[in-house]
């Protein structure tokens, strides 16, 4: 039974590290794809004078991407942490179980 509770275990941190890992490899995806936009946009528009406007809507957007970056490491930051107290005490239940489970068997000779 424990034994099968590891392995359960063990499939859950492998999963929870492939979604992580795609979930990282699809926001870089994204971000790839929106440089190359600007790339595009920046050949296009290279040899135009920029507005006032046009500079204020790019600040902006680059400010709000910046914001949500930001934001997003923090929460990411903050998930990490709270799986680390999850685990430390899921490691703690299991040390004071194994315990239980050594005392409440008696010592035979």
């Amino acid at each position: 039974m424990e034994n099968k509770k590891q392995t359960t275990q063990v499939e859950r941190d492998k999963n929870l590290a492939f979604r992580k890992w795609l979930r990282q490899k699809r926001k870089q995806h994204k971000y790839d794809k929106k440089v190359e936009r600007y790339k595009n946009a920046e050949l296009v528009d290279d040899h135009l004078i920029r507005t006032q406007e046009d500079c204020n809507k790019v600040f902006k957007t680059w400010l709000h991407d910046k914001n949500k970056e930001s934001r997003q490491k923090r929460e990411e930051v903050e998930k990490n942490i709270k799986l680390q107290a999850m685990i430390q005490k899921r490691k703690k239940e299991e040390e004071k179980k194994r315990i239980e489970n050594l005392h409440s068997k008696p010592f035979m000779l």
